[in-house]
């Protein structure tokens, strides 16, 4: 996919999440949302993950976009279109609220079926944080409640073009 074409699709796909999330969290008689996994389960504390990972030579290797709950392990898969070969990146959160009321994510990185890093990070909720692997590699987080004024800000930011 062209670079040019990467990021406006990118910012489509978050606003459409983002607002059939809002959507359905501001209706009450909806009875939840609906976990990534299509359970049937509704999303008690629904937590919206936005990452970026970084290969050696630092260039951008996947943006993933994760609907998740507080509490609730999410696995993501990764892969090249066109490409049966399985996962190119997989990817384990597991978050988990602290007593100050942020957020401790869990995770487990691997790219290309090698382990780039486990760990855990805490983070304020619309708050950024970056780890490093490698040389350049980087796993950058994001997180915030669904709905709240951080996600609001994280989707202004991202119908904001970059240059």
């Amino acid at each position: 996919m062209p670079r040019r074409l990467a990021a406006p699709l990118t910012v489509a796909l978050v606003a459409f999440a983002a607002g059939l999330v809002l959507a359905a969290a501001a209706r009450p008689r909806v009875p939840g949302l609906v976990a990534a996994a299509d359970s049937g389960v509704p999303l008690s504390n629904p937590l919206l993950m936005a990452l970026e990972v970084r290969g050696d030579r630092g260039e951008v290797l996947a943006s993933p976009v994760v609907l998740g709950e507080e509490g609730k392990r999410v696995e993501v898969d990764l892969v090249q279109p066109g490409d049966p070969g399985g996962p190119r990146m997989s990817l384990a959160l597991d978050p988990r609220p602290t007593a100050d009321g942020g957020l401790c994510i869990g995770y487990q990185l691997a790219i290309g079926g090698v382990s780039r890093g486990h760990g855990n990070v805490t983070l304020p909720y619309g708050e950024n944080r970056t780890l490093r692997f490698g040389r350049r590699g980087a796993l950058r987080m994001f997180a915030a409640r669904v709905p709240s004024p951080e996600l609001k800000q994280f989707l202004a930011r991202k119908k904001t073009p970059s240059t």
